[in-house]
């Protein structure tokens, strides 16, 4: 019950399986700046209608299975500026995460870096990526 599960999902989807939710999440480009991005982050909890039978486990209402769309939550858009304005939170390790991007993405922009130091599973995905590339020019 207190384990935490990540799986990244090539190419950019990421998903942290934990007791209580399940959280579906991954950046989208920017359509014309490279420095920045849409952050996505979709929430799957268990409903509250869940029962417990000692011999099955959980169990679902039944009725659950039917469109519930008058309960859903609303859906928002907030700016990493909200984020670090306390105004919004993806919770609070994600919020610190979005504190930090913008020094990130600034030290690319640095005189001193050159270029980014890949791991060995890193370079696998670097070169499925130059692969498509180069079959796309041809």
């Amino acid at each position: 019950m207190s384990d935490i599960w990540q799986y990244d999902i090539f190419p950019n989807t990421f998903m942290t399986i934990q007791a209580e939710e399940v959280w579906i999440y991954g950046p989208r480009p920017h359509p014309t700046d490279v420095d920045k991005c849409f952050f996505d982050k979709w929430t799957l909890q268990i409903p509250l209608e869940v029962g417990c039978d000692a011999a099955r486990g959980l169990t679902l209402n039944p009725g659950l299975m039917v469109s519930r769309e008058d309960q859903r939550p609303p859906h928002e858009v907030f700016t990493a500026a909200d984020v670090i304005a306390g105004e919004h939170s993806l919770t609070i390790t994600l919020d610190q995460d979005i504190h930090y991007l913008a020094d990130m993405q600034a030290g690319m922009h640095s005189r001193g870096f050159d270029t980014g130091v890949l791991n060995q599973d890193e370079v696998r995905v670097q070169h499925f990526h130059d692969w498509v590339a180069s079959f796309l020019a041809s």
